[in-house]
């Protein structure tokens, strides 16, 4: 493995892991530790409505700047907001780590701990009450405003099928959202609309085109070519509802 090498060969390492569960974190830990390594821990304690705003916005910008994008399963993203607090409890009561530390987004240290030579934290650890003490915080005006402003952005830009996690993630955000600023609800896509319109224009159509169609055949009908030459019924090809929507 990767990891073993680096051990072997004794490189400085940083590895980032979601911590989804205890194991992703204590398994590496266990093959640095056997090599003589320090465990430094740190941790990003990020609100629910952010960490799952930002899994939206990271899948629009990919499909915007390359045509598609990677978008994180819901189920996949709770496992890790919930394992990053049992895998912080795990580095305070087992010891997992001789440093840890907790930050908040822009590089702000909310906690930091450490081993001392005999073994023990040097403050009463705090580790998993540091995260979600941060994750319960009242945002600030400037936190709400570009929280606020990119919600928007993805409510105007983002597929139909996506807009139920942006109302959901509304609703998660309310209670910390600095009481100035508002989240509207995505607007409806007019997309349909124009669909059945357009629908609805080429069926009028259709049947203008059937109307003319009948009375011509019926003049015809009742008005016998003056040269006596037979008329002959030609077949008129038409749009249909189903057929592919010429080329403008």
């Amino acid at each position: 493995m990767a990891q073993e090498w680096l051990a072997e060969h004794r490189i400085d390492t940083i590895t980032e892991t979601t911590m989804r569960d205890q194991s992703h974190f204590a398994l590496p830990v266990e093959t640095f530790q056997r090599a003589g390594y320090r465990i430094e821990a740190a941790i990003m304690a990020v609100p629910e409505a952010q960490s799952r705003l930002g899994v939206l916005n990271r899948y629009d910008e990919q499909v915007r700047n390359a045509g598609h994008g990677r978008l994180t399963l819901r189920d996949n993203h709770d496992s890790a907001y919930t394992g990053v607090l049992s895998t912080a409890e795990a580095i305070d009561q087992q010891r997992l780590a001789d440093a840890v530390s907790v930050y908040r987004r822009g590089d702000v240290l909310l906690y930091a701990n450490d081993l001392t030579d005999n073994g023990d934290w040097r403050w009463p650890p705090g580790t998993r009450r540091a995260i979600e003490r941060e994750r319960a915080r009242p945002w600030t005006m400037q936190e709400s405003e570009q929280f606020a402003a990119t919600y928007h952005r993805l409510a105007r830009d983002l597929r139909p099928e996506l807009h139920d996690e942006l109302t959901d993630i509304a609703r998660v955000a309310a209670p910390l959202l600095n009481p100035g600023v508002e989240l509207s609800r995505p607007a409806v896509s007019a997309e349909p609309q124009r669909s059945d319109s357009v629908a609805e224009s080429t069926r009028r159509a259709l049947e203008s085109l059937d109307r003319a169609d009948a009375a011509v055949q019926e003049a015809v009908r009742r008005e016998p070519h003056q040269d006596g030459s037979e008329v002959l019924d030609r077949p008129v090809q038409r749009l249909g509802l189903d057929d592919p929507e010429p080329s403008r």
